[in-house]
């Protein structure tokens, strides 16, 4: 192979016969010639014709444009949407944002919708969901964006659990577009839910004098710490008998500081509005 004669789109092919001049053939003779397998020879070429994958007549540019717009969405729709939780060290680069989605199908629809419906300046072609969900787990900047994970402990709601039960079945796009919908007024319902604490938080900050606003929860913990008596390594006779069963509860009063006050009850107390009264 003459490797001067090869440019980006042509190959040319050269036998040496009997030390004479050079003469041009075509690929299977040249490569009857030489003894090189066809096989061989067509992954020389692919190599040789695309020496960077993925990046042909500048693919890769507009790859990463289209990219960093995606990107670019998703932080704004996570600031808008999630829900910032106690992780990290205050930055808005490491508290890590949870998103009110299971998967990022449901993520990826929503800007699918938004290009289509909301962005019409948008002049760039729209992202495959593949490179969305590729660029999501390696962009920096949008690694602390999570989705809803389901934790042992929690109970879960019944909607969600009806919509995870339903889209494991086949069915026909416009059905998933119509479950789809469904869920999505739910996400949007809760939504306004926390929003109407999160107005309350700030009113209570603001005004502390006038206003107060309690969130109080209680504390997800091997039960058996928090038992009377407690034993670090009980005998077996008396691992799971002879003791007060108690709970703790954590409460945090919004603009009476940042801290938050713990308390303890026993099984006596129904864990529901009644806990919170008391």
């Amino acid at each position: 192979m003459d490797e001067l004669s090869i440019g980006p789109q042509t190959f040319s092919y050269h036998i040496d016969v009997l030390s004479a001049e050079r003469r041009k053939a075509c690929a299977k003779a040249w490569r009857f010639a030489y003894g090189v397998p066809e096989a061989t020879h067509k992954r020389a070429m692919q190599k040789r014709s695309n020496p960077r994958p993925n990046n042909k007549k500048g693919k890769g540019k507009l790859s990463t444009t289209v990219c960093g717009l995606f990107i670019a969405w998703l932080l704004a729709f996570a600031d808008r949407v999630g829900d910032k939780l106690p992780f990290g060290d205050g930055n808005d680069a490491t508290v890590q944002i949870r998103l009110p989605f299971p998967n990022k199908k449901m993520v990826y629809n929503i800007y699918r919708s938004f290009e289509k419906n909301d962005n019409v300046t948008s002049v760039s072609p729209v992202i495959h969901y593949s490179t969305a969900t590729l660029a999501w787990k390696n962009d920096p900047d949008a690694k602390h964006i999570k989705l809803a994970k389901h934790k042992e402990g929690f109970s879960k709601c019944d909607m969600c659990c009806e919509y995870d039960r339903k889209i494991a079945k086949q069915m026909t796009v416009s059905a998933r577009e119509a479950l789809d919908i469904q869920f999505y007024s739910h996400i949007a319902e809760t939504r306004k839910e926390r929003q109407q604490y999160y107005k309350a938080k700030t009113k209570a900050i603001n005004n502390p004098n006038q206003c107060i606003s309690i969130i109080m929860d209680s504390i997800l913990m091997d039960q058996r710490k928090t038992c009377v008596l407690f034993f670090s390594n009980p005998p077996k006779c008396i691992g799971s008998d002879y003791v007060l069963k108690t709970k703790v509860i954590a409460t945090i009063v919004h603009g009476h500081g940042a801290y938050a006050y713990l308390y303890w009850c026993t099984d006596q107390i129904k864990h529901d509005s009644n806990l919170t009264i008391e």
